[in-house]
């Protein structure tokens, strides 16, 4: 018994060595603001290769301290530089600890602590990284499965793009359709970032009820790791 829990502690410092190598080639750079917490850097390496594919290209991060990455938002993705950004303690929301629904505004709404919030912050915008970085490969069978798993949403953007009008954003109490959560309807972006996280924190609860979104991502991280 002393030999197989020695095995299962090898391996499992083997396992843990690769994930920490694969988040040192993928994020090349991490800026840190005054005042982040000490374990923010730490966290967020040791979960990025947790949750890393087998395609992930170079990126940057910002930690910004305290709850917001910009006015109204705890964290964001520069398209063009490939950089994520994100507050060290985001917070937690009203909704923190109920069961998880799709009327949810977003996924990490229930996050009991700032701990799971800014992880599931992390991995939201790590979802923004991928979709991005290998757009030539995903954002066909994203777009697809947002236009089925949608259809309202899809009419009111297109309707507005046709129009010249900007596209409303998708608001608490409107209607979350086939997406994870009602952030998840504003555009193919979203709805992909959004059902990323619900992946990796809501994995039981998306499988038996958002087919759609949870198809996608399977099929998205099986084309990134070359199936």
């Amino acid at each position: 018994l002393e030999r197989m829990a020695t095995e299962a502690r090898r391996r499992a410092d083997l396992v843990e060595a690769e994930r920490a190598a694969r988040a040192q080639r993928i994020v090349q750079r991490v800026t840190v603001e005054p005042g982040v917490p000490s374990t923010a850097r730490d966290t967020l390496m040791r979960h990025i290769g947790r949750i890393s594919t087998g395609a992930d290209v170079a990126m940057s991060v910002e930690i910004k301290a305290g709850a917001e990455a910009m006015p109204n938002a705890s964290g964001y993705y520069r398209l063009r530089e490939s950089a994520m950004v994100v507050a060290a303690e985001p917070p937690v929301m009203p909704q923190a600890g109920k069961a998880y629904s799709a009327t949810i505004f977003g996924v990490s709404d229930v996050a009991s602590t700032t701990a799971e919030v800014y992880e599931q912050l992390v991995t939201h915008e790590y979802g923004h990284h991928i979709h991005v970085g290998n757009h030539a490969r995903v954002d066909g069978l994203i777009r697809q499965a947002f236009r089925v798993a949608c259809p309202e949403r899809n009419v009111v953007i297109t309707a507005a793009k046709l129009s010249g009008g900007k596209v409303p954003k998708a608001r608490g109490g409107d209607s979350p359709e086939g997406s994870v959560s009602v952030y998840g309807t504003s555009n193919h972006l979203e709805f992909f970032a959004e059902a990323f996280t619900a992946w990796h924190h809501q994995h039981g609860w998306m499988k038996a009820n958002r087919p759609i979104a949870y198809n996608m991502v399977k099929r998205v991280l099986e084309v990134l790791s070359g199936g």
